[in-house]
């Protein structure tokens, strides 16, 4: 009888007799070698983000990575952030970057990083802003998996605070700038002369105003500002301004030597000052003086003045054409590429401009639109022409009272010169249009609209709650002042006996539903109690 023939039969007599001796085999056997071989262990012990941000803000995520292990790292690794719906990473989870930690990270020693990253600029999968407003950044460790660890497990979900924060999704607080008082040194001035402006500038909405840049600008009388006719005689510098609150600004401009051609034979004008020229506070478009006379309005005479000529000097003549932009859908918050063609028709060379791109409606009317941004030109000779490819980005949030479907149609306008800074003989070819642009909002099927920013609370308002009263018997006082003490010296024993004796980091274990299910989760995630899992299911001590 062959060896193993006996063994079968052997086996057979035990099972008939008395109870089968089993041969168990080592259990995750290189979980074994792994622990006690001198490795790192690599974990993320902090992460910190704002706790409230909105889709597409940008933001520093500042963590610290610690190698727990016995062994030093001899290379460099990365720790990548991801965006999730729930509070684990996942196959929905967004990765928002990636941060390198370079090599010689000592066994016990931690390294700290901060790392600028963006949300998406659309709401990622899973969010549901009707029943959960807050979404989770996390951190993996390594996850390309290029160092050797003793432990794998704890390179991420480990919980808030370590390496995954909590995000509430809060819109933008709005910001509204207008002027309340506006005024010039006096009504009378010369060509070539200067002029001084005393303008006050108030933030009247629940939003804090980023600084941003005025334009001061002249309009013929009987002409309304934001036209053609328009003529910036300078900028000035508004800080950043809180909610309802206001500054005051005064500024001295020098007067060009000579007035432009559309502006000869004038001699009244509306001076008068825009708050917001560079769009920082709100995307509608156009932005204009709207308050009146002595609120961002003044009337001043222009007369000629010791040096004024009445020749006309070359001048340059600058004209947009061509804008093309994509033919595929575009949603709300998507970048998409554009391109226009800039000439200088005139007799004279142009000096630095703006090239401005506004999303207008269907038929392309510049009284109402969106600021996308612009982009600087060095210069243009004459007769020359220069393409600009922009990129450009929707909002993925409209101004409030912007009302806009899910699905719709709009057109980018190429404005050369917004702000009037460049003399010309005419204005009117500083304008071109694209085709049509079909923009949707994702998931929506068609239905729905736009998000749109909260609305302006045009005056602050105030609610207080008067607090209940906490009626607390003599001895029910004691009783929870002496609990409160107990709670405050049992925090400070744990803290300090963390201090002096730090615990390793470890995810927490799927509980089974069975003994052997937990000691598989054991041996898996926790190394260090595979001696114990042993004792408690084999009787064995290793």
């Amino acid at each position: 009888m062959s060896r193993l023939d006996r063994r079968v039969a052997a086996r057979r007599r035990a099972w008939g007799h008395g109870p089968m001796i089993l041969r168990f085999e080592p259990l995750e056997e290189r979980q074994l070698l792994a622990a006690r071989a001198a490795l790192p262990d690599l974990v993320n012990s902090l992460l910190s983000t704002p706790s409230s941000l909105y889709w597409g803000n940008t933001f520093d995520a500042v963590g610290q990575v610690k190698n727990q292990g016995t062994a030093p790292v001899t290379q460099s690794f990365n720790v990548e952030l991801f965006a999730s719906s729930t509070p684990t990473i996942g196959p929905t989870s967004v990765p928002l970057g990636m941060v390198t930690i370079p090599g010689g990270l000592a066994a016990g020693q931690s390294t700290t990083y901060d790392q600028t990253v963006a949300l998406p600029q659309t709401p990622i999968p899973g969010f549901d802003a009707t029943t959960n407003q807050a979404i989770y950044i996390n951190a993996w460790v390594d996850p390309n998996r290029v160092i050797p660890e003793s432990n794998r497990n704890n390179n991420y979900d480990l919980g808030g605070g370590l390496d995954t924060t909590a995000i509430t999704i809060t819109p933008p607080q709005p910001s509204l700038l207008q002027g309340t008082s506006f005024a010039v040194s006096s009504n009378t001035a010369q060509w070539g002369g200067p002029i001084s402006v005393t303008a006050q500038v108030q933030n009247n909405a629940q939003g804090n105003a980023p600084a941003t840049t005025a334009s001061v600008i002249l309009t013929p009388a009987g002409s309304l500002p934001g036209g053609p006719n328009d003529l910036t005689i300078g900028t000035i510098s508004v800080p950043a301004i809180a909610a309802w609150q206001n500054v005051n600004l005064q500024q001295t401009f020098i007067l060009p030597s000579a007035p432009p051609p559309q502006f000869n034979g004038v001699s009244a004008y509306t001076i008068s000052m825009i708050q917001d020229s560079t769009y920082v506070t709100n995307d509608l478009y156009p932005h204009l003086p709207s308050q009146g006379l002595g609120l961002d309005q003044a009337s001043v005479t222009i007369t000629p003045g010791l040096n004024t000529t009445t020749a006309v000097p070359a001048l340059p003549d600058l004209a947009a054409s061509t804008v093309t932009v994509p033919t595929q859908l575009i949603a709300w918050g998507q970048s998409f590429q554009t391109q226009t063609v800039v000439q200088n028709l005139g007799a004279a060379a142009a000096g630095p401009f703006q090239v401005a791109f506004v999303l207008t409606g269907p038929q392309g009317l510049q009284t109402s639109g969106l600021w996308l941004g612009e982009t600087t030109v060095a210069g243009l000779q004459p007769g020359a022409s220069q393409t600009i490819n922009q990129m450009l980005q929707l909002p993925g949030l409209v101004p409030a009272g912007v009302s806009l479907s899910s699905t719709s149609v709009g057109r980018i306008a190429v404005i050369i010169d917004p702000s009037n800074l460049v003399t010309e003989p005419i204005k009117t070819n500083n304008t071109a249009l694209s085709g049509p642009l079909s923009i949707y909002v994702p998931g929506t099927n068609g239905n729905g609209t736009v998000p749109t920013l909260p609305a302006v609370t045009v005056t602050p308002t105030a609610t207080v709650t008067p607090a209940s009263p906490v009626i607390l018997r003599p001895y029910a006082a004691r009783l929870a002042q002496q609990r409160a003490a107990l709670r405050q010296a049992r925090a400070a024993r744990l803290a300090a006996l963390h201090q002096a004796h730090p615990m390793p980091l470890h995810r927490a274990p799927r509980k089974g539903n069975s003994t052997t299910q937990n000691l598989v989760n054991d041996l898996k995630i926790f190394p260090s109690k595979v001696s114990k899992a042993y004792h408690d299911l084999l009787g064995l001590k290793l």
